[in-house]
Formats: structure tokens, C-alpha cells, sequence
């Protein structure tokens, strides 16, 4: 017993993990795995002890402090092509000073074209675009007008992004971190039943996204590396995971319209006060931290971009099952909550890889918004999510967004005379009032971004037909009646949706 003590100990020193010796590493994957062959019941333990050192990452006492830490510049070393640079910041730099050394056109030289050649093997599709390459240049980008690499090929040039490489390739922090989720998916694989209680412990230990300290962004983005490699390599603990992260992504997205509207509010309030009477803080330092959880955010979507690239190529079983993972996830989180904006593309982009699972995407949030026996405000989150959703897939067509529609303008017909009945009765929160008026809320949303389309009668909807005709329900006032409501919900639904609807 006392050995088996002295092994958790020695696990759940998180710098450990770090160490660039061999011999330390194997040592602590098999007091890991020994533990939990001897005792399932410290699994639990043991995973912890990994996931905090995942979170943490490598770290070093501050030189004159006692007891305080630092992020250790170890850490965010690369290596490419036999050359170590010291942080990502100056791998990029010298991409960019090669960029810049070459005319447009002009082929690189051997020495520049084999390190960009060994810079590109960490794009996340490093491995497809120099597929054939013979060479390298540096262009012209025609759509985002910059001066870019491209890899020269003999059946046509093509354009990359080293700025993707770099950001991809992996750190010594990583490169640790690695054998970290490694050991944990081989302890969850003994133990599986465990995966619950493990997602939250992933969830606790989400890294801060508060504060400015140096280094928070690579420190995000290289867990939500780890995570994402968790949630891919353990099908069955991969919901669990996912609705860890998301959560957590999705309190900053909250967190970040939070601030937005305290410093308008500030920004407003301050603006003829004089300042002794304006609030402490003041909005441009609230300002630097908004900014700084904006970048927290988007270093951990970009993280999820970039892994779906990766792994959906097709539509394969196993393909099949992680999105039906993530729209579990969806339809768990984020339809329980109002308050995302950000964090809403993922599924959006996901939509977009395959027909099928837009599809299925749309099905979904049209399931949950038409059936009575969800809560009214998970239906309501569901109207926006769609509106949204369809607004911006453009590569569904107008024919989707027209029938989109039809159901959106019939839910506020068919709702209408219930809407009043209950406003005229006081009753301004009951399901049919607020179900009408996100109704027409959402089609107005709808009209607005398809407005090109609908005049031109895509897709078989016209706006006139959507307005004026009664499209198979004879019984009801068409949808330019229901804005004649004593309820009136062009003033009753969001501002800049009506200024819009309305021009």
C-alpha cells in the first residue's frame, strides 16, 4: 500500500510529465497503468493527475520568488528541420522574411524550398498539398489579395498558408502533452465506465480565459489539442468529452456579450459625466480583457476547424458517428442556452462538409422547434439557431431556404389568434404568444439575408408568395395580414432585424 502511495505521488506531480527525459516518461506511464490494473478504483485518481498536468502545461518557478510559477519558455520550442526555434512567433517571422526576399514567381532556392518544404508537413493538410510537389514560389493570392507561398506541381499550382503551419506544428509543451493523452486514453480504455465522472473533471480544468498573462493562447490552444485527440481516439467517451469543452466554450461566448454590453453601457453612462463620477475600471482596460477572452475563444474554434478538416474527408461509419457525437452535443448545450453567437459556426461549417449532415442538422432544429413537449424556450433558441443557420449556408440553396420559411410564416399564422387571445388576457409570457412572435421574428431574419433571391423566385418561393398567398392553409390570413396584429410584432421583435425587415 505504502508503494502504491508513493506511485499516485509521483503521478500527480504535474512537471514531471514535462521532463525531456525517456526514461521519466516511461517510468510514470507504467506506475499509471500499474495503478490502475492493481486498483480500478484510482482510476478516477490517476486522471485526474493527467488532466491537470495536461491543463497546466509546462511550467517553471519564477527566478527571486518563492512558490510562484511561470510558463517555461522550454515549453514553446519547435523544432523543423534540424533547427530549434524558441516560440512560434519567430518561426513565423522568418517564414515571412523568405516571403518577402522573393519576387513574384520566382522559385525559392534549395536551401529555403527544403525548410518550407518541412514548415508545410504541419499544415493540416500538409501531407495532400505536397502530394506531387516539385518545387516551390512565392505568388500572388487573387481572393485575399496578399503575397503567399505555393507549392508547384506539374498538374497546377497551389496556393498555402504558412501562418496554418506554424500554429499546427508541434511544441515541446505538445510533444509531451501527447504521451500525456496517450497514457489517458489507455487508462479510460481499461476502465470506461469511469467516463462521466472523468468529463467533468476535464470540464474543472478548463485553463482560465481571464487575465492577460503571456502565453494564454498557445496554453488553449495546445489543450484543446489534447481534448480533441481524447474525444477522437475513445468513441465512447467522446460525447462526454466534446460536452465538456463545448460548455466551457460556450461560458466565454456568454461571458464575452456580458462585456460587450457592460462597456457599451459604461461607454455611455461615462460620456457626459465628469470622471469622478464614471465607473472604476474604465472601459478601455475592460476592453483589453474582452479582447484577450475573444482570443481564448477563437484559438480554441480555430482548434476545432482545423481537427475537422482533418478527420472529415468523407462519410464514413466512423465519420457518421462523431458528428452524430457533436450534434448530440448541440442539441444538449447549445439549445439550452440563448446566449451563444460564436460558438453557433462549428455546427454550421460541420453542416456544410456533407449533405447528409446538413440534413440531419436542419432536421434536428426543426424537430425540436415544432414539438410541444419541449420547453417553449428550447424551441424558441431553436427558431434563431435555424434562421441563423439557413441565413448563412448558402450552399443549401434558395430551395431550402424557401421551404425554411414556409414553415416559419405558417408557425406565426397558424399562432396568431391564440397570441392574442392570451395578450388580451395579460398573459404576455404563454407559449403561443412568445412562439408567434420568435416566429416571425425568425422569418423576418430569413427574408432579410435571402432577399436577392426571393425577388428573383429561386427555389419556387417568391416574396410575394410567402406574403400574399395562403400556401395550402386557405383558413388563415396570409403573413402580410399577421403584421396588422394588435400585437404587433414588428415592434416587438429585435431592433435591427425590424430596421431591416423594414427597408
Amino acid at each position: 500500500a505504502g508503494g502504491r502511495q508513493e506511485r499516485l505521488a509521483a503521478i500527480r506531480r504535474t512537471q514531471a510529465w514535462y521532463e525531456t527525459d525517456n526514461d521519466t516518461q516511461l517510468g510514470l506511464r507504467r506506475m499509471a497503468m500499474e495503478l490502475v490494473s492493481e486498483d480500478p478504483s484510482l482510476c478516477t485518481r490517476v486522471c485526474e493527475a493527467l488532466v491537470k498536468a495536461l491543463s497546466e502545461g509546462m511550467m517553471r518557478l519564477r527566478v527571486g520568488t518563492k512558490g510562484t510559477w511561470e510558463r517555461d519558455p522550454r515549453g514553446q520550442c519547435i523544432v523543423i528541420g534540424g533547427t530549434a526555434w524558441e516560440s512560434r512567433q519567430d518561426l513565423k517571422a522568418r517564414c515571412q522574411e523568405i516571403l518577402r526576399r522573393y519576387d513574384r514567381e520566382l522559385p525559392l532556392d534549395e536551401a529555403d524550398y527544403a525548410f518550407m518544404k518541412a514548415v508545410l508537413e504541419h499544415h493540416p493538410r500538409g501531407e495532400e498539398k505536397l502530394r506531387g510537389c516539385v518545387g516551390m514560389r512565392v505568388g500572388w493570392h487573387e481572393v485575399l489579395q496578399v503575397r503567399c507561398f505555393f507549392v508547384v506541381r506539374e498538374d497546377g499550382d497551389e496556393d498555402f498558408s504558412f501562418v496554418r503551419c506554424v500554429d499546427n506544428a508541434p511544441s515541446e509543451e505538445i510533444e509531451a502533452q501527447r504521451m500525456i493523452c496517450s497514457v489517458f486514453c489507455s487508462v479510460m480504455q481499461l476502465h470506461p465506465a469511469h467516463s462521466e465522472r472523468i468529463a467533468q473533471v476535464i470540464e474543472e480544468n478548463f485553463p482560465s480565459y481571464r487575465g492577460r498573462e503571456g502565453g494564454i493562447e498557445e496554453k488553449h490552444r495546445n489543450w484543446a489539442s489534447g481534448v480533441l485527440d481524447i474525444a477522437w481516439q475513445l468513441p465512447a467517451f467522446t460525447e462526454h468529452v466534446l460536452t465538456a469543452q463545448i460548455r466551457r466554450m460556450l461560458e466565454i461566448d456568454s461571458a464575452l456579450l456580458r462585456a460587450e454590453l457592460e462597456i457599451v453601457s459604461e461607454e455611455a453612462f461615462g460620456a457626459g459625466s465628469p470622471a469622478a463620477e464614471r465607473p472604476a475600471g474604465g472601459a478601455q482596460d475592460k476592453r483589453g480583457q474582452l479582447d484577450a477572452m475573444a482570443h481564448v475563444l477563437d484559438t480554441n474554434l480555430m482548434m476545432f476547424f482545423e481537427r475537422f478538416q482533418r478527420a472529415f474527408r468523407g462519410n464514413s461509419n466512423a465519420e457518421r458517428l462523431l458528428v452524430a457525437a457533436l450534434f448530440s452535443t448541440f442539441e444538449k448545450v447549445l439549445l439550452n442556452t440563448h446566449k451563444a453567437r460564436l460558438i453557433q459556426f462549428l455546427w454550421f461549417y460541420l453542416a456544410s462538409l456533407h449533405v447528409d449532415w446538413a440534413e440531419a442538422f436542419l432536421n434536428m432544429i426543426l424537430r425540436t422547434a415544432w414539438a410541444e413537449t419541449f420547453p417553449i424556450q428550447k424551441r424558441l433558441v431553436s427558431l434563431a439557431y435555424l434562421a441563423s443557420f439557413v441565413a448563412r449556408a448558402n450552399f443549401l440553396g434558395m430551395a431550402w431556404a424557401g421551404r425554411t420559411l414556409y414553415y416559419m410564416i405558417n408557425a406565426a399564422r397558424e399562432n396568431v389568434e391564440a397570441a392574442e387571445l392570451h395578450m388580451s388576457k395579460g398573459d404576455h409570457q404563454h407559449p403561443n404568444v412568445l412562439f408567434f412572435l420568435y416566429s416571425c421574428q425568425a422569418a423576418c431574419y430569413l427574408i432579410c439575408f435571402k432577399m436577392e433571391g426571393l425577388l428573383a423566385g429561386e427555389g419556387g418561393y417568391s416574396l410575394e408568395r410567402l406574403l400574399f398567398e395562403h400556401m395550402d392553409l386557405p383558413h388563415l390570413p396570409v403573413f402580410a395580414a399577421v403584421f396588422e396584429s394588435p400585437l404587433n410584432p414588428i415592434a416587438r421583435m429585435n431592433l435591427l432585424v425590424a430596421e431591416q425587415f423594414r427597408k
